[in-house]
């Protein structure tokens, strides 16, 4: 989530996690992890270099970002033991617009499956 008040902005970086069959709802949906961070610009959004850890699906992950934005994210745990996948640029993703009132929206930036 972005949002530009009074000049400075503000990026709050959201993990979210749901089952293959079910599409997330970035407004209303509990992510699994959230970071703040006001290094970012309009034009360079601050790209976080990690995320996490948090639990996804069962299994204690984190996301390692990289220079062309679509990361890794390794897995551990969990009844098939441990998982680590690339993750595929989500550009081109509907701007969720959560709270009008303060000029916030979403983006999906990351999208990683197994």
């Amino acid at each position: 989530m972005s949002s530009d008040v009074g000049g400075d902005w503000t990026r709050e970086w959201r993990a979210y996690s749901a089952p293959l069959n079910r599409v997330i709802d970035m407004c209303g949906d509990k992510p699994v992890f959230t970071q703040f961070t006001t290094t970012g610009t309009g034009v360079d959004p601050g790209f976080p270099p990690e995320l996490g850890p948090f639990e996804a699906q069962g299994y204690d992950c984190t996301y390692k970002g990289t220079l062309d934005k679509r990361g890794s994210l390794f897995c551990e745990g969990g009844n098939g033991g441990d998982i680590n996948m690339s993750c595929e640029s989500a550009q081109g993703g509907v701007v969720n617009e959560c709270d009008t009132h303060s000029n916030s929206w979403m983006v999906p930036v990351v999208i990683c499956r197994w």
